[in-house]
């Protein structure tokens, strides 16, 4: 009795394993032009394309995902000539993003300087004795800011707070 239950239990896993060969035997490769186009798109998303060019990002995402769905739906010929010209699209959008990054960065370098410059000024009027929260929160915002720099991610947002640092930094200054 026992054998003749693990001999249809052996038949059964034969049996499973050439049709899973079979069904993966059939199915078709994803073109390499497709493999090209997402990869880039993934790469121009590491440089920062969500945050520094988003509406390009998202326009072109939308036509990498059609691609992905012929993909999907195994329509392999279809994928390939829908990838071909996106490629250099993807390519693009990724030089966008690095120079709108590269841009980004030395604006809030820019910004982080002068908000520097103007909390020197203010600690210089002794904006301490008369606006001590006022030139406090300046520093705050600029350390933030500073430690903001080191995610390339994050180079608007030190812009914003070094730009906000500035403006509190010679509130205190007049106060004084």
């Amino acid at each position: 009795m026992k054998c003749g239950k693990s001999r249809v239990f052996v038949q059964s896993v034969i049996v499973i394993a050439v049709m899973l060969l079979l069904v993966t035997g059939c199915s078709k490769k994803t073109p390499q032009q497709v493999i090209d186009v997402n990869a880039a798109m993934a790469r121009a998303k590491d440089n920062g394309a969500a945050v520094y060019v988003p509406d390009a990002t998202k326009s072109l995402q939308g036509e990498v995902d059609q691609m992905n769905g012929l993909v999907d739906e195994k329509k392999m010929k279809k994928a390939r000539k829908a990838a071909e010209p996106l490629l250099p699209k993807v390519e693009d959008l990724d030089k966008q993003a690095m120079d709108a990054r590269a841009k980004a960065k030395a604006d809030a370098e820019a910004a982080i300087k002068r908000a520097t410059d103007a909390v020197g000024q203010a600690k210089q009027a002794e904006a301490a004795k008369y606006n001590a929260a006022g030139l406090k929160q300046a520093e705050g915002k600029l350390a933030e800011a500073k430690a903001l720099m080191s995610d390339p991610m994050k180079y608007l947002e030190a812009k914003k707070l070094a730009e906000d640092a500035e403006r509190q930094a010679k509130n205190a200054r007049e106060a004084a």
